[in-house]
């Protein structure tokens, strides 16, 4: 009886002839011969490797290549929307507004054109008027008080030369009452110059604002908001540099300053207006003469007497400084409007 396990053959068996015969392992070279490896074999189903490239792919749209430059850019154009820096601007130009090279004007960010400035920056002007006219106003008032203190010290110095120099003439109950009037004129000054300093650093910070701001164009200020107001309380200081931050915000404010950086030579070399160095000779010479009078001893009539004239000429000097201030505060008001309408910068409230 045959095996069923078995071929045909006779020999070979059924497991045999299902499963192949592996190759015998191949002989290892004799000792000593050289090391030569052998070939990997291609993984079966995958086929051989594909050779690389002679030539890089080409990047997607879109993307830059690492090796190969950007395409250029349209000319006259940074980008698609904001127009590039005109040639002739130097490397170094500060931020501002500036006449762009299609001839509209767009604010320069030290790099590229931007239709507005940064948020860092306000791009609005904030118009001084509603705070210039309470400024004006309180200067007005400041000035009719001084007027008052001026005629009550101007007739109680009247009153009392008339008592010295005609004994009998003048009662006490005059002499008195000039007292009480001129001391009624002086809290008066006293009370309306309070509120009206207030006001006028609130106007002047809000003046610096705008030219640091959206009015500076390019121009750079040597006087911040802060500056501008802080200068009023530093000792010594105080003599000089309100002044010149008064004829800076005028010369800065003019209204046919070209824009960009070129604007500050335009209006760096003026002095600014006359009327400036007028208001501060007379406010520098109302506070040295107020001073002067209280030197004055009450002891003698005569000491009393010169007292009351040097109060009397502080006081003047007092009204012709708040009828200055108002010109001014009126003329850098008028300005600063002009200036915002001539570089078609927008007004916001």
């Amino acid at each position: 009886m045959s095996d069923p396990w078995r071929g045909g053959d006779g020999g070979t068996s059924w497991q045999q002839q299902r499963e192949p015969v592996a190759d015998p392992p191949p002989t290892p070279p004799p000792f000593g011969a050289p090391y030569e490896p052998r070939p990997a074999a291609p993984v079966p189903g995958w086929g051989a490797a594909p050779p690389p490239p002679a030539v890089p792919p080409a990047a997607p749209p879109g993307y830059a290549s690492p090796s190969v430059p950007p395409p250029p850019a349209p000319a006259g154009y940074a980008s698609p929307a904001v127009p590039a820096p005109p040639s002739s601007a130097p490397a170094a130009v500060p931020p501002g507004w500036y006449t762009t090279p299609i001839g509209t004007t767009a604010w320069w960010d030290g790099y590229q054109w931007l239709q507005a400035p940064p948020s860092t920056v306000d791009p609005y002007y904030h118009p001084v008027d509603t705070i210039g006219a309470a400024t004006q106003a309180l200067l007005a008032a400041s000035g009719l008080a001084a007027l008052l203190a001026t005629g009550a010290e101007f007739a109680r110095w009247q009153l009392l030369g008339k008592a010295l120099d005609h004994p009998g003439t003048v009662t006490y109950d005059q002499l008195h009452g000039a007292d009480n009037l001129a001391a009624l004129a002086g809290t008066i000054r006293l009370l309306v110059i309070l509120p009206t300093v207030v006001v006028f650093l609130i106007w002047l910070h809000r003046v610096f604002s705008n030219l640091v701001g959206p009015l500076r164009a390019g121009a750079r200020l040597d006087t911040s908001p802060g500056w501008a107001v802080g200068w009023w309380f530093i000792p010594f200081a105080n003599l000089v540099k309100p002044a010149q931050v008064m004829s800076e915000a005028w010369r800065a404010s003019e209204p046919v300053a070209p824009a960009g950086p070129q604007g500050r030579s335009a209006w760096a070399k003026p002095k600014g207006t006359p009327l400036i160095g007028w208001w501060w000779a007379c406010w520098i010479g109302a506070t040295v003469i107020t001073r002067i009078s209280v030197g004055f001893s009450n002891d003698g009539g005569a000491s009393l007497r010169g007292r009351m004239l040097w109060s009397t000429i502080g006081s003047a000097l007092l009204v012709v400084a708040a009828v200055l201030a108002v010109m001014i505060v009126r003329g850098l008001c008028e300005r600063l409007a002009a200036r915002a309408v001539a570089l078609g910068v927008p007004s916001h409230r």
